[in-house]
């Protein structure tokens, strides 16, 4: 017999002519049942307690936003609920996870599981994956933009600044402006998924990296390569922000491509289990991976092979507790309310919390998340493409 032939290496460069789906795929995720009861018991008075619309300098969400920050964060968690789980051993749940490219308009870009751990508020959601090792890519939209610019000859110096100069700058525009460094992260996104000019800056470098920005996202709408993009702007956004939505369906695109490569690698060269899928970023479900340096190395040189040259940076991050308030990212004080419990600026689960028992042997052991209902998180245009910074 004629020995066997190799199959040929998977060819994972990014084509801009792409317009078939990302695969969609279903995760088991494994969470502490402590966290897992305690958060879905919660109620709409739990999570007004957790994000307080209270006079105060400089805690308070503002009058408009504090309406849109309780109803996204107790749906996200009804959602969560409401998705498929059973026990596994005495003091785990495994909760069964969707994750599908955007079934209204069938655009390539990223995964997305509507009723997910993906959608949570990120303290909640840390809680639940405090098992696992959080996998983010570096300066993500910055980087992939910066990218994209150079591959089709356009000019955006500041930007490159930024990606290079990060902490000096955000340094920088904390002292000028006073913001929180979440919230100047923020800004240096907004300002591609947004047409409007950034209000009320004070640093001149963010100033120019803004304008600059509203100048690049209608280049990259005249570029031919990308001119497909157009059709799945939706026409609500294309009459108050089609630049900004051209500009977060470029992004999820090219982030799409780098999440699946690095998804294989660690699945199929790794052997590990991811346990979600957030965005910019992936839960490893072996916790003892976090801090493994080489790994990190193996995901940028896994980038390159779908978009050479862009050098994307990988890090561990810290799973992160803290609750602030979501317009300026200020921390909000320690409390007690309820079921919240506020330490340190963390927020905890109480000590004396009691897990329900799991059902006996003779007991059903399975059930559906309960609740649910709600519907998919709707998410605002200006944030889409970060949904986690939302609350970094």
């Amino acid at each position: 017999d004629a020995p066997p032939v190799d199959a040929p290496a998977r060819d994972w460069r990014l084509k801009w002519n792409e317009r078939a789906p990302v695969t969609s795929e279903t995760i088991e995720l494994r969470v502490p049942a402590k966290a897992y009861f305690f958060f879905k018991d919660w109620e709409l008075k739990d999570v007004k307690a957790l994000r307080p619309q209270q006079l105060g300098l400089n805690w308070k969400d503002s009058k408009i936003n504090g309406k849109n920050a309780w109803r996204p964060i107790l749906a996200a968690l009804e959602n969560f609920a409401a998705q498929p789980w059973h026990w596994d051993g005495e003091g785990h749940v495994v909760v069964t996870e969707t994750y599908k490219t955007s079934v209204s308009d069938r655009f390539p870009g990223d995964l997305h599981s509507a009723h997910g751990s993906q959608g949570l508020y990120r303290p909640i959601r840390s809680h639940l994956l405090g098992e696992t090792a959080d996998l983010d890519m570096k300066v993500a939209m910055p980087t992939i933009l910066l990218w994209v610019c150079k591959r089709f000859g356009i000019a955006c110096l500041h930007l490159e600044y930024y990606v290079n100069h990060r902490e000096e700058v955000l340094s920088k525009v904390m002292t000028d402006d006073g913001y929180t460094r979440p919230h100047a992260k923020e800004q240096f996104n907004i300002a591609w998924t947004w047409n409007q000019k950034l209000r009320g800056v004070k640093n001149e470098f963010l100033k120019s990296y803004d304008t600059e920005a509203k100048r690049v996202q209608k280049e990259l709408m005249g570029v031919p390569e990308l001119a497909w993009i157009l059709a799945f702007c939706e026409p609500e956004d294309t009459a108050d922000n089609g630049e900004g939505s051209f500009v977060s369906k470029l992004f999820h695109f090219v982030q799409a491509r780098l999440t699946q490569r690095v998804m294989h690698l660690l699945r199929e060269e790794e052997g590990e289990r991811v346990a979600c899928i957030v965005f910019d970023g992936l839960n490893v479900a072996n916790a003892e991976r976090h801090g493994d340096e080489p790994l990190l190395a193996k995901c940028t040189a896994a980038c390159e092979e779908v978009c050479p040259g862009m050098n994307m940076g990988w890090a561990w991050k810290e799973l992160d507790f803290e609750v602030r308030t979501k317009d300026t990212k200020v921390r909000v004080p320690d409390k007690t309310a309820g079921r919240v419990l506020i330490v340190d600026g963390k927020l905890c689960i109480p000590d004396d919390y009691e897990t329900p028992e799991p059902p006996g042997e003779d007991a059903d052991g399975e059930g559906g998340g309960g609740g649910g209902g709600g519907g998919a998180v709707a998410l605002d245009p200006r944030y889409e493409p970060t949904y986690d910074a939302m609350f970094t």
